[in-house]
């Protein structure tokens, strides 16, 4: 699968890469695997949500004995929010390092 996009209010850039043999790789999603790429080498999938699931059930049994419409049940829905973007947040900075570690390693200067 390849994937090209053309923006005409975008300038394009004064050099170009063309696709040779030495800057090329496929790569496998999956679902066993985070993904596989064309050299052979596997990224396991990282579990962090598996990973955080105590403290999340633990702030979540805490939330359903507040009752509604008090302060401290607004702490907890907070709580428990800051925990799942604790663990969206790990996810978004484990896809970036990936994608900027593939791009290293097929030679690509990408700022």
């Amino acid at each position: 699968m390849t994937l090209s996009l053309e923006e005409k209010s975008v300038p394009a850039l004064t050099t170009k890469v063309e696709p040779t043999l030495k800057n090329t790789l496929g790569i496998d999603m999956g679902l066993k695997e985070f993904l596989v790429t064309s050299e052979g080498e596997s990224i396991p999938i990282p579990q962090y949500y598996r990973s955080s699931q105590k403290r999340l059930k633990t702030l979540q049994k805490r939330l359903s004995r507040k009752k509604k419409g008090t302060k401290r049940r607004l702490n907890a829905v907070k709580a428990v929010a800051k925990q799942h973007k604790k663990v969206a947040d790990k996810r978004k900075d484990f896809h970036f390092k990936t994608a900027n570690e593939l791009l290293s390693l097929i030679g690509c200067y990408c700022p």
